[in-house]
């Protein structure tokens, strides 16, 4: 069993920097303000509410992220 655990552990740790560079690169595709930074790949660094396409996708559908206010 230790075995099966190992193998779960590895393809786990081997696919979520797989899916990090993916989702990256899905809301760089999206950007549509050139003026906006695009997201690197590799650093969390400018993610989050900050960046209007990415706290598009983190506010909650019950509030506008459009509205200011």
């Amino acid at each position: 069993m230790p075995q099966l655990q190992e193998g779960a552990n590895d393809a786990r740790s081997a696919g979520v920097p797989r899916v990090k560079s993916a989702v990256a690169d899905w809301i760089n595709e999206r950007i549509s303000n050139p003026a906006q930074p695009r997201l690197d790949q590799t650093s969390r660094e400018g993610r989050g509410i900050q960046i209007d396409v990415t706290g598009k996708l983190l506010c909650p559908l019950s509030l506008d992220w459009d509205d200011p206010m």
